[in-house]
């Protein structure tokens, strides 16, 4: 598995599994200098954890940027079945 930068969800969860509903996939690009997602034409692909809408705390948290779809499905996969939370892939990749 390749990873560009992450497979840091034991960090982000911090033993507060309560605090995430969910995991997303994301295609990302880089445009200058900042990283935005792009489903459509992607450079690589992102795992997020999404967040309970609770107070200011929503959104998602990035935990792990992969270079291919492949690899970021399969660690999604693996926090979905340690977890029990539902993946949403977002990224348009052709079959």
């Amino acid at each position: 598995m390749t990873m560009k930068f992450g497979g840091y969800a034991p960090q982000v969860i911090a033993r507060r599994t309560e605090r995430f509903e969910g995991i997303e996939l994301e295609g990302v690009r880089e445009a200058d200098g900042h990283c935005e997602v792009d489903n459509e034409t992607p450079e690589f692909f992102s795992v997020y954890l999404r967040l309970k809408p609770e107070g200011d705390d929503v959104g998602a948290r990035c935990v792990g940027d992969f270079e291919t779809h492949g690899e970021a499905t399969a660690y999604a996969e693996s926090l979905a079945r340690q977890y029990g939370w539902r993946i949403r892939d977002k990224a348009q990749v052709p079959a």
